[in-house]
């Protein structure tokens, strides 16, 4: 075989007579042949290939990350590795960027201002000061610490141990406040117990088919009377796998996630331009049970 052929070769190839002329990578200079029973072997193999990576989002690609510390959604590499779901994945961000937040595609400095202005206009009237508020996938602690400011007690969360050492960091005074944990198989103390949920663009990072898994995980934290916040990208159109990530979410999409996970919306289910350049759409709302 060619020294330069590409591994995978089966979306490069074209088949003529009794041989297969396989194009080179791209900016490399001609082109060469392979057998006809080479390609078939070859074949097989990608497919195989698809295959396990088919699996690993199946199992891997199960755990929630913070996927963003501010506009995640809006900034975060697009790429169609399915690996980039996983907690293996996230932890390697964190972890590689050796303590330089702007080496993390998402990081903003920031709390969101979507929950910003949620807190400062809604929450007073709907939320008791002092109730118990879980933060998910708190990343480096942005809008935890927002939410820490206002008197709430906070359980900031995030399946990265390197996140959570570095929000300790930067939050020494509240560092009983991060908890490194699997929204997916958190502790079982957690169940029910929080009067407010916040989810802040966490769930377009995750591949579409684990959306109803992770809206049902998030409404099980919340007490039977708690609340659901949730600020994420917004589409007019549903996005395929192949479009993220981050795979926004239509306004159909996310209600039919909710309901399957006993939730109502709260309040309007807004949709907003955040306040970045350029703009991105994105949706607003709060969920309480059914």
């Amino acid at each position: 075989m060619h020294p330069r052929l590409p591994s995978r070769i089966a979306a490069r190839v074209c088949r003529c007579g009794d041989v297969v002329q396989c194009w080179p990578e791209p900016g490399n200079l001609g082109r060469f042949c392979v057998p006809e029973h080479a390609y078939k072997l070859l074949v097989t193999l990608d497919l195989l290939i698809l295959i396990a990576k088919l699996v690993q989002i199946g199992y891997s690609g199960s755990t929630l990350s913070r996927a963003a510390s501010g506009p995640m959604g809006r900034i975060m590499p697009t790429t169609t590795e399915l690996t980039a779901t996983t907690v293996d994945y996230f932890e390697s961000i964190y972890a590689q960027a050796d303590g330089d937040p702007h080496r993390i595609p998402w990081s903003d400095p920031r709390p969101s201002p979507a929950l910003v202005n949620w807190f400062n206009d809604v929450a007073p009237a709907l939320i008791r000061c002092g109730a118990r508020v879980a933060v998910v996938g708190c990343g480096l602690g942005d809008d935890a610490r927002e939410v820490i400011r206002r008197g709430y007690e906070v359980t900031a969360f995030d399946c990265s141990p390197t996140a959570v050492r570095w929000a300790n960091r930067l939050d020494p005074d509240h560092v009983d406040c991060y908890r490194q944990a699997d929204l997916f198989n958190p502790p079982a103390r957690w169940r029910r117990r929080f009067d407010l949920v916040v989810e802040v663009h966490n769930i377009e990072s995750l591949t579409p088919d684990l959306r109803n898994r992770t809206v049902a995980a998030l409404a099980d934290l919340m007490t039977p009377r708690g609340r659901l916040l949730l600020i994420c990208r917004g589409a007019d159109d549903p996005v395929a796998l192949h479009d993220g990530p981050p795979w926004p979410l239509t306004e159909n999409e996310l209600r039919e996630a909710t309901a399957l996970a006993g939730l109502v919306p709260d309040g309007p289910v807004s949709a907003f331009s955040d306040d970045e350049d350029p703009s991105v759409q994105c949706i607003r709302a709060v969920f309480a049970r059914a």
